[in-house]
């Protein structure tokens, strides 16, 4: 049985450019967060995490949705 890969993606545009959010004075002594930040939309929040099939459905209905 091939296991599914699963990757994380904004819920508000739908890309996978994602990178985890810190907090401290320096990346060496921060804490890091279960938050999120998208890097194409600025969306800051918790991150869906989805199949790449699932990643295309979701993408296309909100192309639908937008127009």
């Amino acid at each position: 049985m091939k296991e599914e890969k699963f990757f994380k993606f904004c819920p508000n545009c739908g890309s996978v450019n994602v990178k985890p959010v810190y907090f401290g004075l320096s990346q060496d002594f921060a804490a890091h967060s279960p938050e999120m930040k998208c890097i194409d939309c600025g969306f800051n929040g918790f991150i869906v995490e989805s199949t790449a099939e699932q990643i295309a459905a979701f993408r296309k209905e909100m192309k639908r949705k937008v127009h």
